[in-house]
């Protein structure tokens, strides 16, 4: 125990220490404590001790178990369980039970330093002037009248910051308690003790998103002082219809208890009558485009399929699906937008062909029996929030297991007054509710799974009574030919084990709500072939026609023959000659041999990066490895046999004048045939050849060159390797257009063969062929592509529905599916040529980079891409865009001496980036030309493509002629942040100040460059851009790379892209993180082109190859070269480009 007293004089002293600058006040309660309570917290007892050992330091451990305070004494235990610290003063208050004699009393003790009230009066002169600052934010200083204008408003927000990271009102809507939301949110000003808050809504506007709200202010939590006047708090979330709260929040979707009870009002009589009169009638889908054709969006699918919807629960995306009539937009769009620069030639666009034509439905929904309803409904959809309640999918044939009919009561939720509401008294249901893409799209996919133990029946039985099993497979195929290549009895097909409703018959294949079936003889044989090399059988292939009359082809071939006769080994007459099977696919050649035997012929398509050789020049080998991924699902599956690799090398004998040489490199090649049983098998199998010489005119002729190319197999897959025999005569590997289209480079050598550059290798030098057999019917390789997943459905700003969905992070973790460019594999691994990306998913490191750097400009498209200096404390960025998006002006001489004078671009500016919640015509959601993305944005001048110098150091043009149309701008990202959260845009805040921190993004020219379309490749890239006031975002898979730029082209028959003017100015990011081109200029809605910021012949953005100087670049006007000038002059503002690579000892014809 530790006995200590309190002096007369009130300082706290001990027999051990001496005495210290504190004192101890105690004050008696005037009213006696009758029943005190024992404390029930010992940490209250703790807590104090703490701080009176601040003061007092014990010789042992443990707390002070007896306290005396004159003639007062208590227990440590008696102290009250609730006391008050203040650390701002160093001190603390806390109620004691004491005992004088026989009465017990409450003490409140407080103990402080000696210089409290000198420290108090301190404190108030701060905090009076922090009271100031606060008042002075909120307007309540100076004429009673004054009020919260714009700028205070800024200010205010300036210092806030939202409490929890990507947490902002800007995703939450003014509907509620705005004050709550607001408060929880946000972490307001504060000065010292005291606190901005909101302090009440006077009105809000839960359409618009924005409240009128009057700021407080709070000291320790309690109101001091009045409150503001009221002040528009802006960029709440438009409301919508899916954010009204249901009556029970654990409910997956709004039930008639959401439209009933006694806290609604109803609407007037004449609108339920209104509301109760709709029916199937009323109902039109809305479609999407797959096909353009004359620059105008066409083939148009309805989405919305009964039974998915149902069956995934996503019945609030029905309203993206179908709508009222008069209601939703008309489908022809025939604005032809024109690009703003020179539009590129419909024939260099390589357009895509239009799909088959294939008769589409209005779009109605017309139920047999329910009356035309010309109500003009359109009033209703203006004010009320129309909701499917009680869904249900219903079948228009109970023979047949698909539903076709979507039942459901329609809510309705007054827009304005959301306790108003109603619910219709009779279902709705609608006819034809069937999805389109399924209807044009599962016939070939489904035709293409059959195998020969879905039409056993063929076996036997062809035509007018010639079955194989009694006459010859020559008497069958005369008999088919003779009859017109038709058959006049119904083949009779047994989709048994095709998983099919157990209510239908075996001539019933259900797949994905959708019929195959062959009750009207819908299945018959197209096409009938005979070889003599295989004389006991006929090879088949089938077509199929449905309901609708339109006739689906298929790719597979089958193989019928007498029992016990089996194809011959070598199959090789199949796939030659004249009379040879024929394929509308040829990345998939099947032919099905017997029931378990099936064969194979599948083009790989590789990522591009997969596809470069490397180059020993010392050695001169090429060398290149087929990774195992591209094989593994493939030929090194069990059960697999008769393995054989076919690879088309794309190289060829040089002479620079040799009429065709090119297409002879990049179209011919030489033919590699190499046996897998024997490389699998530890093997090394090797190919000799020789390309003959070629005469010219009967003048030059090249020599004949032989050489060799090995195939073995390694750990990480099948490596070859490519030698010319004949040492003395070099190979040359790499980009090919520098030899066949820059006569400078190669004027040495016009008119003669040089040995030094005898033969020369695309880079991508290689197409790939794999053969094999095995006892898969139909090859699925587990990874799902194109799904109908609704719930994750996206709604475009032409207000089109996009159903098909792709989990990017799955899809990249599954690696490479064989199916992957099989188009009629649509869920089974087919990739798109260009594909939806989403706006709320993006968990890839691409998706996160296009997302987090592109930008809108006032006229084009731009990406955000690097910093101008390494200092940590510049927050300057390139942007890359168009000169004709952001011109930039001035001499090449003024950009190198960029000082701090520089002023920004000139007029009216603003940037927009990418954003999650647009408005379309269904739901509300903020503007693309004003609202939550858009900002008034600074664009300083760095660099423009105007007047630019080749490699050689030559001025291309003297007239200050647009070399290339690329500009090169600054913005303050830390200023774009000021200003989002001045303006109440908290989330493009948080999104500049994430970009800020990002890395840069690596240029990659390089890696396309050369690169020919003669071996297939995943492109593997992805860009938003903004045409027209539509954000359009997409995976971009293939592309066609030439020697000045990557072209895009709309895909049709599957999703009509939006490339249209706008887009110029779009950066096409490739892979994880690279910035491989700028969008230029295109064809409307057909096709995209991008230049080459490296054509071989002009470096533009001074990119040097590893190993050569980049100050050695003779275009000292280029990028690199300006940024250079500029970080000697002003290294407060530039750093030395961050973009070039290291030297070390590659020979400066590589850098060419």
């Amino acid at each position: 125990m530790y006995n200590s007293t309190l002096n007369d004089n009130g300082v706290y002293s001990t027999s051990i220490y001496e005495t210290i600058d504190a004192e101890v006040v105690a004050e008696i309660a005037k009213v006696k404590a009758e029943n005190p309570n024992k404390p029930d917290n010992v940490n209250s007892v703790t807590a104090i001790n703490n701080v009176l050992k601040k003061y007092i330091s014990f010789s042992g451990s443990g707390v002070v178990d007896t306290w005396r305070i004159g003639a007062y004494s208590w227990a440590g235990n008696n102290v009250r369980n609730w006391y008050l610290q203040d650390e701002s003063t160093n001190s603390i208050s806390f109620n004691i039970i004491v005992t004088q004699q026989a009465n017990t009393y409450l003490m409140q003790v407080q103990l402080r330093p000696k210089n409290y009230y000198e420290f108090l009066k301190n404190r108030d002169k701060v905090q009076s002037n922090e009271l100031a600052s606060a008042a002075e934010l909120l307007g309540l200083t100076g004429d009673a009248d004054t009020r919260i204008n714009s700028v205070q408003l800024g200010d205010l927000l300036d210092l806030t910051t939202p409490r929890t990271k990507g947490v902002t009102h800007n995703t939450e809507t003014a509907y509620g308690d705005v004050v709550e939301k607001l408060n929880r949110i946000y972490q307001f000003p504060k000065f010292g003790p005291y606190e901005i808050y909101v302090h009440e809504t006077t009105s809000k506007d839960h359409l618009a998103g924005v409240a009128k709200v009057r700021f407080g202010i709070k000291k320790d939590g309690v109101q001091v002082g009045k409150t503001s006047r009221e002040v528009d708090f802006p960029v709440f979330k438009p409301m919508n219809y899916f954010d009204v709260p249901k009556k029970n929040p654990s409910s997956a979707w709004y039930t008639e208890a959401d439209f009933t009870g006694s806290e609604f009002s109803k609407p007037s009589t004449d609108e339920q009558s209104k509301m109760n009169a709709i029916n199937s009638t009323n109902f039109v889908a809305r479609k999407v485009s797959t096909a353009v054709a004359n620059k105008n969006f066409t083939n148009w699918y309805r989405v919305l399929d009964a039974n998915d919807i149902v069956d995934q629960g996503a019945f609030e995306k029905i309203n993206f699906m179908i709508g009222f009539k008069g209601q939703v937009a008309k489908e022809a769009d025939n604005q032809n937008e024109n690009f703003k620069n020179v539009e590129t030639n419909d024939d260099e666009a390589n357009s895509a062909p239009l799909p088959p034509t294939i008769p589409t439905d209005d779009g109605t929904f017309t139920l047999p029996g329910d009356q035309e309803n010309t109500t003009n409904l359109n009033q209703l959809s203006k004010d009320w929030f129309i909701y499917f309640v009680d869904v249900q999918k219903a079948k228009s044939n109970w023979r047949i297991n698909i539903f076709d009919r979507l039942s459901f009561r329609l809510g309705f939720i007054n827009k304005r007054i959301p306790t108003t509401r109603f619910i219709t008294q009779g279902r709705i249901t609608l006819a034809n509710v069937v999805n389109d893409y399924k209807l044009n799209m599962y016939p070939t996919y489904m035709l293409n799974s059959l195998g020969l133990s879905n039409i056993q029946n063929f076996q036997d039985f062809f035509g007018d009574q010639f079955g194989i099993e009694t006459y010859s497979a020559q008497q069958v195929y005369d008999n088919f030919i003779r009859n017109g290549k038709t058959t006049s009895t119904s083949l009779q097909p047994n989709f048994s084990n095709k998983g099919q409703s157990p209510f239908v018959s075996s001539n019933f294949w259900i797949y994905n709500n959708y019929s195959f079936t062959n009750r009207d003889n819908n299945l018959k044989i197209k096409e009938m072939k005979y070889f003599t090399e295989d004389p006991n059988g006929v090879y088949v292939q089938l077509e199929y026609t449905d309901g609708r009359n339109v006739k689906f082809e298929g790719n597979n071939w089958y193989r019928f023959s007498k029992s016990g006769t089996g194809a011959p080994a070598d199959l090789n007459f199949l796939f030659d000659g004249s009379n040879k099977l024929t394929f509308n696919n040829q990345n998939l050649k099947t032919v099905h041999l017997e029931r378990n035997k099936v064969y194979r012929e599948r083009i790989i398509e590789p990522k591009l990066e997969d596809t470069t050789w490397d180059f020993d020049e010392n050695t001169q080998q090429l060398s290149w490895t087929l990774k195992n991924d591209y094989i593994n699902k493939t030929v090194l599956k069990e059960n697999t046999t008769n393995r054989k690799l076919t690879m088309q090398f794309f190289g060829y004998t040089y002479y620079k004048l040799l009429p065709n040489s090119w297409k002879r490199i990049t179209e011919q090649g030489i033919t590699f045939n190499f046996d897998l049983e024997k490389v699998l098998s530890g093997q090394t199998d090797t190919f000799k050849g020789s390309i003959e010489g070629v005469n010219t005119s009967g003048s030059y002729k090249t020599p004949t060159i032989s050489y060799t190319a090995t195939a073995t197999k390694t750990a990480d897959g099948i490596k070859f390797t490519f030698d010319l025999d004949d040492k003395s005569n070099k190979l040359k590997y790499g980009d090919l257009y520098k030899y066949q289209l820059n006569p400078t480079l190669e004027s040495s050598y016009s008119g003669e063969f040089s040995k030094d550059k005898a033969f020369l290798v695309a880079k991508n030098a290689a197409k790939i062929t794999l053969k094999y057999i095995n006892n898969v019917e139909h090859e699925e390789f587990g990874s799902k592509t194109n799904e109908f997943l609704y719930k994750n459905m996206l709604y475009n700003g032409h207000n089109q529905p996009y159903v098909m969905y792709n989990d990017k992070v799955a899809q990249d973790a599954f690696g490479y599916n064989p199916n992957q460019n099989v188009s009629y594999e649509l869920h089974n691994g087919y990739m798109l040529d260009n594909n939806t990306l989403s706006t709320v998913n993006n968990q890839t490191q691409q998706e996160q980079n296009v997302w987090m750097r592109a930008i809108a400009l006032s006229f084009g498209s731009g990406t955000i891409w690097g910093r101008l200096s390494k200092d940590p404390n510049n927050h300057k960025f390139l942007i890359g865009t168009n000169n004709h998006v952001e011109a930039v002006t001035g001499s090449m001489e003024a950009l190198k001496a960029w000082n701090g004078d520089v002023k920004p671009l000139a007029g009216e500016k603003y940037i927009v980036k990418p954003g999650d919640n647009l408005g379309n015509d269904v739901t509300a959601g903020f503007g693309y030309w004003n609202g939550l993305y858009r900002l008034p944005a600074d664009f300083y001048p760095i660099w423009t493509g105007v007047n630019q110098k080749n490699v050689e150091g030559v001025r291309l043009r003297q007239n200050n002629g647009v070399d290339v149309d690329t500009s090169v701008l600054a913005i303050d990202l830390k200023d774009l942040a000021k200003k989002a959260r001045r303006a109440a845009k908290f989330q493009t805040a948080e999104h500049y100040e994430k970009l800020a921190t990002m890395p840069d993004l690596p240029l990659l020219d390089d890696k396309i460059n050369g690169i020919t379309n003669s071996s297939p490749y995943y492109f593997n890239g992805a860009m938003i851009g903004f045409p027209y006031g539509v954000q359009a975002s997409y995976f971009i898979n293939r592309a066609r790379i030439d020697d000045t730029g990557v072209g895009l082209n709309t895909q049709n028959g599957f999703l009509a892209t939006t490339f249209n003017s706008g887009n110029s100015g779009s950066g096409l990011q490739m892979g994880q993180n690279g910035y491989a081109e700028i969008i230029n200029s295109g064809s409307p809605r057909t096709y995209l082109r991008g230049w080459k910021y490296n054509t071989g012949s002009v470096n533009y953005w001074g990119v040097n190859k590893p190993g050569v100087d980049p100050l050695s670049l003779k275009n000292d006007n280029s990028l690199a070269g300006v940024l250079y000038y500029n970080s000697v002059t002003n290294p407060n503002e530039f750093s030395a480009p961050t973009f070039i690579n290291l030297i070390n000892n590659t020979s400066e014809e590589e850098q060419q």
